[in-house]
């Protein structure tokens, strides 16, 4: 229970943090449950985005996920997951 706490204090935190890196790479707002690759992010853009969640936040979230599955909400959820997991 306490972790499931710690990750909800996090989640809000990282949000904002990959928000604003992926409506620059897309150049055009992202709507929470929008997929990545349907808001514009092509595959040298998806690869940029990994690298910057890799540097940001040290976590590693495999390319095929961003590339076909990921949405603003559920990277955030991976994100603010591992951090809690790491931590």
């Amino acid at each position: 229970m306490a972790s499931e706490a710690a990750y909800m204090h996090q989640a809000p935190a990282v949000e904002p943090l990959i928000r604003f890196p992926i409506s620059s790479f897309c150049r055009r707002p992202i709507y929470a449950n929008q997929l990545l690759n349907e808001a514009g992010m092509g595959s040298m853009l998806t690869a940029e985005l990994r690298i910057f969640i890799h540097r940001t936040f040290d976590v590693d979230v495999p390319f095929d996920v961003l590339f076909k599955k990921a949405t603003l909400n559920s990277l955030t959820d991976t994100i603010a997951r591992d951090l809690q997991a790491s931590a």
